[in-house]
């Protein structure tokens, strides 16, 4: 059985670390390990610096992909969680959303979070790859939101 939208947020949430996938200038992708997120439904929220390579490259496309993977999984119950859509610089009272769900998450943020900047990715796809499935043809799928 497919693992449902409720284990899929409690998976996002239980995760140490993320992985963000970008494109550079030379259109070549680039991705990167963050602990600096948190996530509110499906929104991921990351603080990044603010002449980080990473602003630089969702200036020029801001189409992401977010990988959520569990550290010394089986196999036989490996899964991972990748989240596709659009990182968008927070403002305002969006801004200190983001800053509060990171921050309930990473507390020791706080004294770092205000000069950073604060991006939201809502998705659009969320693949998921379960090897819990009886066969391969059922172990990748696709939830559209």
């Amino acid at each position: 059985m497919p693992i449902n939208k409720d284990e899929i947020k409690a998976y996002l949430k239980d995760s140490k670390t993320l992985s963000l996938a970008t494109v550079n200038e030379a259109g070549e992708p680039d991705i990167r390990t963050l602990g600096g997120y948190g996530v509110a439904d499906f929104d991921v929220y990351f603080a990044t610096a603010k002449e980080s390579n990473k602003v630089k490259q969702l200036r020029n496309k801001n189409e992401v992909a977010v990988l959520f993977q569990h550290e010394n999984q089986a196999i036989p119950k490996f899964v991972n969680v990748t989240i596709y859509g659009k990182a968008v610089l927070t403002e305002g009272e969006e801004f200190n959303v983001g800053k509060q769900v990171i921050l309930a998450r990473r507390p020791h943020l706080s004294a770092a979070i205000e000069n950073h900047y604060i991006y939201r990715v809502k998705p659009e796809r969320i693949k998921v790859l379960d090897f819990r499935a009886s066969t391969p043809s059922d172990r990748v799928y696709n939830i559209i939101l």
